[in-house]
């Protein structure tokens, strides 16, 4: 079954596949860079963001993404830059992001303003030495490595004060066409290609005590053709030391999240996904690790940790 399951997912790239095709986060309000070009220098100091995600647990061939992301405000706060790299794989496709980031800012209702654009190279590496087909003399399959280098480039407008944020972004504009065909046979066409995805984020924190916050908070991805995703998520700071929260992906997972502030520089986190779908039986869940530093953050009035 798990060879079978493996062909499958190698056949997707020979397919007109309309779907989510980006990287998936349970921790997004932590890693918003990757998603919305207008957050870079939002988090009021050089910020560092580490986090890696294995899917589907047991499943051969399953989702894992490692990402790192680095952002900090420029100019008194006018404007702000950051990078990204992420490592994604599926199957026997593995995905290399590199991203540079920008943000215009500015004052606004009560808040700051940033309008984002950024630009990235992808490489997207298949490695068919990996492929076990039914038939081996299929002459669409090589044996040997691809690659291909796909330029991009997205824009984002965020806002947020103390208390609130919101956010809506296109981090790839260019529909690239994903070209495979190794042994050059003319009765062989690839029609795969990456698509637009726009996402939508907002959240807020309420303070019920001195020793209690809440965080209520959305994401939702939308992208031609396929069914739109809403991610809804709730956490409990408790002594602004520790959060405790849940979320609901719709038609896929629950969640559970724990993020520990170590100190006014360094947090760590943990989610885990518990998947209602009938995928559910072949796999042991999703875990998912974050890690952040803040360095040399201007501190206005008392301390609090990072919200958003």
């Amino acid at each position: 079954m798990k060879k079978g399951i493996l062909l499958i997912l190698a056949l997707f790239a020979f397919c007109a596949v309309q779907a989510q095709q980006d990287p998936m986060y349970t921790m997004y309000m932590f890693n918003k860079l990757p998603i919305n070009p207008g957050y870079a220098g939002s988090s009021g100091g050089l910020s560092a963001t580490m986090l890696y995600r294995t899917q589907w647990v047991g499943f051969e061939g399953s989702p894992k993404t490692a990402a790192f992301s680095l952002d900090a405000p420029l100019f008194n706060d006018l404007s702000g830059v950051g990078i990204s790299i992420v490592q994604d794989e599926l199957g026997i496709s593995e995905n290399l992001h590199l991203a540079g980031y920008f943000a215009y800012r500015f004052k606004v209702f009560g808040g700051t303003m940033g309008l984002g654009i950024s630009g990235e190279v992808k490489r997207q590496q298949m490695n068919w030495s990996e492929v076990n087909p039914l038939d081996r003399t299929d002459p669409n399959l090589t044996y040997t490595n691809d690659n291909i280098f796909l330029p991009n480039m997205g824009v984002g407008i965020y806002w947020q004060n103390e208390t609130a944020f919101v956010g809506a972004s296109m981090p790839r504009m260019i529909e690239n066409d994903l070209d495979y065909n190794p042994t050059g046979i003319t009765t062989f066409t690839s029609s795969a290609a990456q698509r637009r995805h726009f996402f939508g984020m907002a959240g807020f924190i309420a303070t019920l005590s001195s020793e209690l916050k809440l965080r209520p908070m959305a994401l939702v991805k939308y992208v031609d053709n396929a069914p739109v995703e809403v991610d809804l998520n709730i956490a409990a700071l408790i002594s602004d030391l520790i959060w405790v929260g849940a979320g609901y992906r719709t038609d896929d997972s629950y969640s559970a999240m724990v993020q520990l502030n170590l100190n006014k520089r360094f947090r760590i986190g943990y989610a885990h996904d518990f998947t209602f779908t009938r995928l559910n039986a072949y796999h042991n869940g999703t875990h998912e690790i974050m890690l952040g530093f803040d360095f040399n953050k201007k501190e206005k009035g008392v301390y609090h940790p990072r919200y958003f």
